[in-house]
C-alpha cells in the first residue's frame, strides 16, 4: 500500500509542478500517468490480500463473488463500447485510449474487491472503520476515473467545465485513505499500549 500511494503521490506532484511552478497544463499523457499506472499493481495486490484475509474462512460465497465481478465488469466494457462508437482518431489518440483502457480494467478489479470486502466486514471489530474508509477511497477513485477518462475522450469541452467536480471527488477520496491510515495507526498504538499494560500486571 505504501508503494502504491507513493507512486500515486508522485503522479500528483508531477501535475502540481506543471500547474503551480510552470504555470501550464500538465501534458496528457505524461510522466504523471506512468506513476499512476505503476501504482495499480501494488494497490491491486494489497487489496486482493486484504480480501483473502477477510474471506479466509470462505464466508463470501462463490456465486456472490461471480455476481459482483460480472456486474463491475460491465463498467470497462461500456467504456470500451463508448470509445469505439465515437468518431475517434485512433492514430493520434491511441495513447489516451490505451491508458484509459488499462485504468478502467484495473479500476474494475479494485471496485470488485472493495465491494466484496464491504459485504463481509467483521462486526464489532475495531478495524471495521479502517476498511470502510479504505474501500470508500477505492470506490470514489474508481468511479471518478471512469467518468473522467471517458469524458476526456468523448467531450473535452465538457470535461473542462466539470473538472472541478472530479478534482473534488479525488480530493475527498484521498481524505478517506488518509483517515483510514490514521485510524489504523492510532488503533495499533492503543492496542500496543493495552498489551504492554496487561503484561506489566502479570
Amino acid at each position: 500500500l505504501f508503494v502504491a500511494l507513493t507512486l500515486w503521490c508522485l503522479g500528483e506532484f508531477t501535475y502540481s509542478y506543471y500547474q503551480i511552478v510552470l504555470n501550464t497544463d500538465a501534458p496528457y499523457p505524461g510522466v504523471g500517468e506512468i506513476f499512476y499506472l505503476a501504482g495499480y499493481a501494488p494497490l491491486i495486490l494489497f487489496t486482493y490480500k486484504s480480501f483473502k484475509t477477510i474471506n479466509r474462512d470462505g464466508l463470501i460465497k462463490r456465486r456472490v463473488i461471480a455476481f459482483v465481478v460480472i456486474l463491475v465488469s460491465v463498467v470497462p466494457v461500456i467504456s470500451t463500447i463508448i470509445v469505439f462508437s465515437q468518431e475517434v482518431d485512433f492514430q493520434s489518440q491511441w495513447p489516451d485510449i490505451v491508458i484509459s483502457t488499462i485504468t478502467n480494467y484495473s479500476d474494475s478489479i479494485l471496485l470488485s474487491l472493495s465491494i466484496l470486502i464491504l459485504t463481509k466486514l467483521p462486526r464489532n471489530n475495531p478495524y471495521t472503520y479502517h476498511w470502510i474508509l479504505f474501500t470508500s477511497f477505492l470506490i470514489l477513485t474508481t468511479i471518478t476515473d471512469f467518468f473522467y477518462l471517458n469524458i476526456a475522450i468523448v467531450d473535452e469541452e465538457f470535461l473542462l467545465e466539470t473538472e472541478l467536480i472530479w478534482e473534488a471527488m479525488w480530493a475527498f477520496a484521498y481524505l478517506c485513505i488518509l483517515a483510514s491510515l490514521f485510524w489504523y495507526y492510532k488503533l495499533i498504538q492503543i492496542l500496543s499500549e493495552d498489551s504492554a499494560e496487561i503484561y506489566s500486571k502479570l
